[in-house]
């Protein structure tokens, strides 16, 4: 995932589980969501690694509004989400984890609201665009901070 600039978060309202509570991973856009086990972590995160290395910074844009069942989001534009996305997928794969998809498709984007009428929906949507120079690693049972962050674009060094 890579976090929404800081002045464009401070646009976006508290994000409001259903649940009732507070979400506290700050907006953000979600690259590649998928289950893994204990090994497959561990060797996500050098594969991780390797892939981000190979991609330069990119620059996005917010703006619009989309829905899911229970959902609005801002749609994230630009070419750069999507790609990496590709490439990360394909690496994890070759590298034999299975990084099944949640979705049917992937759609950049950050989420606004949880809500039984996402359509009818009032609220302000944040829009402005900025660039992605890192992207973080977070493991869905420790949503407090990342487990890695790696920049984009950093060469690798030969041990």
């Amino acid at each position: 995932m890579f976090k929404v600039s800081p002045e464009l978060a401070r646009k976006f309202p508290p994000l409001i589980k259903p649940d009732g509570s507070i979400a506290s991973m700050p907006p953000h856009c979600t690259i590649l969501f998928t289950k893994l086990n204990e090994f497959e972590r561990k060797l996500a995160r050098d594969v991780i690694r390797k892939v981000v290395a190979k991609v330069s910074p990119f620059q996005v844009r917010l703006g619009g509004k989309g829905t899911f069942p229970n959902l609005v989001w801002v749609p994230v534009k630009g070419p750069g989400p999507s790609r990496l996305h590709e490439k990360l997928l394909d690496a994890l794969r070759e590298a034999g984890i299975k990084a099944e998809q949640t979705h049917e498709e992937y759609k950049p984007h950050c989420s606004l609201a949880y809500t039984d009428d996402p359509k009818g929906w009032k609220g302000e949507v944040p829009s402005g665009s900025f660039w992605v120079r890192e992207v973080e690693l977070w493991f869905s049972d420790n949503k407090k901070k990342a487990a890695h962050r790696y920049k984009l674009g950093t060469r690798l060094r030969r041990r």
